[in-house]
């Protein structure tokens, strides 16, 4: 049977009768729903699941409340537009705008501490799409850390940033290297504490082509939230090896342009800033300047001293890291190879 837990609704519970703890680099999270087979657990990789135990008197660091507003009404319109959060976001997600190009139904953000609520008929294009993007780059902000939309691996011992725009070929790239020695640390969000990558390892999204098109039919993988992607697991369907954290030594900028096109080269620092600037700092690239002003109460100095922060770690980072510029075939072994010494290279 499942147990209740209150709503920030007056005298309203809600069904838990889904549950799922789950560890995302060193950010803990608990997940729950009302619905009997949440759909948004498929998002992550089974590989990072949490022992309650670990938790211990401290909880998790951040628990999301999943209300199905088709199940267990009737739920007040008027009341959940009453109490939910009178932020930006609040208000975009009770209009049916999430995040970027994700939008649907009205949607009400509560947020109470740690404990977050969204009431709504469909969380496909908010749990990923924003609740998750939206609490690593919260952890990232009180702990001094910065939060990149970048892949990561580590090989001997040192770790590599594979930034790029979508379908740049980044995915692909590190399926080729962790077949060939290295070690998969995140593929889309990477937290950096000074010049450390803490990876984060999550299910990625796949379409089907020569590369993982074969896993896709072999191990019936579901759909994602976008039409013609799927949902793998690194480390159970594609058989990566991983590691937790490495020390940054390389960023590789992905910019793959099709198979006659093979450029294998140092990269401008300046230039490698410029572009993750606008591609990779999550809080540009996923569109939640307003969510961070939000949480500093409106406090315009707080919020550009933050900024600043970021972009100075975001700056030092690259300078202290060899920086490449790839825009080549990852289905050539001997494009691989190149990289794999560069990337493996103490020089």
């Amino acid at each position: 049977m499942p147990h209740s837990e209150a709503t920030p609704l007056a005298g309203q519970l809600m069904p838990v009768r889904s549950r799922r703890l789950v560890r995302l680099g060193p950010v803990t999270v608990d997940i729950r729903s009302n619905e009997p087979d949440f759909k948004g657990f498929r998002f992550f990789s089974d590989s990072f699941d949490v022992d309650p135990l670990e938790f211990g008197d401290a909880g998790p660091d951040f628990t999301l409340s999943f209300c199905n507003l088709g199940l267990d009404g009737p739920w007040s319109r008027q009341e959940l537009a009453r109490e939910r959060d009178q932020s930006y976001r609040g208000g975009r997600m009770s209009a049916g705008y999430y995040l970027t190009d994700h939008f649907g139904k009205p949607a009400y953000l509560m947020t109470r501490g740690r404990h977050t609520w969204f009431f709504a008929e469909d969380f496909e294009p908010i749990l990923w799409p924003y609740a998750i993007k939206s609490l690593l780059t919260l952890y990232s902000i009180e702990r001094g850390l910065l939060h990149l939309k970048a892949a990561g691996i580590e090989m001997n011992g040192q770790g590599a940033l594979l930034v790029g725009r979508g379908g740049s070929g980044k995915t692909v790239l590190m399926h080729q290297l962790c077949r060939s020695g290295a070690r998969h640390l995140s593929n889309t969000h990477t937290l950096v504490e000074d010049q450390k990558l803490i990876g984060i390892r999550t299910a990625l999204r796949v379409r089907v082509d020569r590369f993982f098109g074969p896993v896709i039919a072999a191990r019936g993988l579901s759909s994602n939230v976008k039409a013609a992607e799927y949902t793998a697991d690194p480390t159970r369907d594609l058989e990566w090896p991983s590691a937790r954290e490495a020390p940054l030594r390389n960023v590789c900028l992905v910019d793959y342009r099709g198979p006659q096109h093979c450029v294998i080269q140092e990269i401008g620092r300046d230039v490698v800033f410029g572009y993750m600037e606008q591609f990779s700092l999550a809080v540009n690239v996923y569109g939640l300047k307003d969510d961070v002003l939000d949480l500093m109460a409106g406090d315009v100095t707080r919020f550009s001293n933050e900024m600043a922060r970021m972009k100075t770690h975001l700056r030092t980072l690259i300078q202290q890291s060899r920086c490449y510029y790839l825009s080549c075939d990852a289905a050539d072994p001997e494009n691989v190879a190149a990289i794999s010494a560069l990337l493996g290279s103490a020089t």
